[in-house]
């Protein structure tokens, strides 16, 4: 590349992340770290970007990012030290003042944030999903006894103690260490990426745009449950826009014989659809 191309390519932001009022951006290849505002990004600090290589010099990939307590946390792809895996990643802090980095031990997990000073930490092995706790002071993990769900845009709201899962069938919340239930549609016909919660209690999440949803007014929603062997997205997506006021719950981890149908049916269930 032209000289000129190379000094834009180092000044250039391609990750971002908040602690909740500054806005951070690091450029992966200079290896800066800097405040983004209404003018432009300020670096203010460099750090050592053999961190972000593998053993070949390929770049890794970076799952997710947060900011928390002065110090810059990316969740970083190790899957080639356990291809037989699900998920091998490593968190690596680094410092906002020194730049100093510092790297976890292996985990199962794709997505973290914020967690009441810690980090809470989305995991998924062959049996299933999960959810881990971190605590940056001493690198220690913690399993939450939390049934968890596969999902992206982890989120938590630290003032109703809700953690927020979402995924192509819904958005899922635990409150106060309930098991997650779902709380709302989701409008979008996929999800990505990292979540957050607003000061006003708002989840919001990527998907075919950014969506913003108010937790508070599922309360006095009406419920549909379907339970089918696979998720029709097509299906979902004709039932939502026709009924936008009912919550879908569809439900596909289950084994229904004939019996069930033919009880659900003599019994009268009125929530739930075979």
């Amino acid at each position: 590349l032209p000289e000129a191309n190379k000094a834009q390519i180092n000044e250039t932001v391609n990750l971002i992340a908040a602690d909740g009022e500054t806005l951070y951006g690091i450029n992966k290849f200079a290896g800066k770290i800097g405040v983004i505002t209404a003018d432009g990004v300020q670096w203010q600090t460099t750090f050592d970007t053999d961190y972000l290589l593998d053993g070949e010099g390929w770049e890794r990939m970076v799952n997710d990012s947060v900011v928390m307590n002065h110090k810059f946390y990316l969740l970083l792809d190790y899957f080639e030290e356990n291809p037989n895996a699900s998920r091998n990643s490593r968190i690596l802090e680094i410092d906002l003042t020194t730049g100093t980095c510092r790297l976890s031990e292996a985990v199962e997990a794709y997505h973290i944030t914020r967690y009441n000073g810690q980090l809470l930490l989305l995991c998924e092995s062959m049996d299933g999903s999960y959810l881990m706790q971190f605590d940056p002071a001493t690198g220690s993990f913690e399993r939450l006894n939390i049934p968890a769900i596969a999902g992206e845009a982890l989120a938590y709201n630290e003032k109703t103690n809700s953690i927020y899962i979402g995924n192509t069938t819904g958005i899922y919340c635990s409150a106060n260490g309930s098991e997650f239930s779902l709380i709302n549609n989701n409008p979008s016909q996929f999800i990505f990426g990292s979540g957050t919660v607003t000061n006003d209690g708002r989840y919001v999440f990527g998907g075919e745009g950014i969506w913003v949803v108010d937790p508070s007014e599922s309360s006095n929603a009406s419920r549909m449950t379907i339970r089918l062997q696979s998720e029709d997205p097509q299906l979902r997506s004709v039932f939502i826009q026709a009924y936008p006021d009912v919550l879908l719950d569809w439900r596909t981890d289950f084994e229904m014989t004939s019996a069930d149908v033919a009880d659900a049916i003599r019994t009268g269930d009125t929530e739930t659809a075979v």
